[in-house]
């Protein structure tokens, strides 16, 4: 029974893994063709109603990281000597 649950949560696991990368892929199809976030956003909901937990998540990653592109990003030094923005997590050497 133990097996079981185990097996089933990873399975999920990869589920969700596949249906991320999938919309995260749609999200970077549909800004390039030019569509605004929230737009983008109202679709992925509409086509996958199941996972608009894992839409709304990208979709505030891609925000963050949007808003850095623009205003810059704000590096704090990492213990490793790397950098890592406080606002959309990216890691500069």
């Amino acid at each position: 029974m133990r097996m079981r649950n185990i097996q089933e949560l990873w399975e999920n696991l990869q589920r969700q893994q596949q249906v991320s990368n999938l919309l995260f892929q749609h999200i970077q199809s549909f800004l390039q063709q030019g569509y605004p976030l929230h737009e983008i956003e109202k679709r992925l909901n509409q086509e996958y109603p199941n996972d608009g937990e894992i839409v709304k998540d990208l979709i505030t990653k891609f925000q963050k990281g949007l808003d850095c592109h623009l205003n810059g990003h704000k590096f704090e030094k990492m213990k490793n000597g790397n950098q890592k923005c406080n606002h959309c997590g990216l890691i500069h050497p």
